[in-house]
């Protein structure tokens, strides 16, 4: 009887390396399907970071463009009253000259 579990021994012992050797390579193989899925969902990741990114470059260019129009707009407007304003001065001071000249016509011919 102890010869026969002599026998059966490396019997055992061949299973158990045999099945450490099988471990060995299904730890392998789910560390390489691991792997994949970590770099697919990396590349997901950074796919939708760029999408946000864009957007938010897109938002910010709105935002500045809307800002200057309205800095334009208000630009314009400013400008549009000191011309208004300039233009009035002119006409005054032309219509004081033209009566300065008249009367200068006028007391001439006295």
């Amino acid at each position: 009887m102890s010869n026969s579990r002599f026998e059966s021994y490396p019997k055992y012992i061949v299973e158990f390396e045999e099945d450490i050797d099988k471990l060995k390579l299904s730890t392998s193989d789910d560390t390489k399907k691991l792997i994949d899925l970590a770099v697919r969902l990396s590349n997901q990741m950074q796919e939708e970071i760029n999408k946000v990114l864009s957007q938010i470059s897109s938002d910010l260019d709105k935002d500045t463009q809307a800002q200057i129009e309205q800095l334009r707009a208000s630009y314009n407007t400013e400008k549009d009253k000191k011309i208004t304003e300039i233009r009035n001065s002119a006409n005054k001071n032309f219509e004081k000259a033209v009566s300065y000249l008249l009367d200068a016509i006028k007391g001439a011919y006295k």
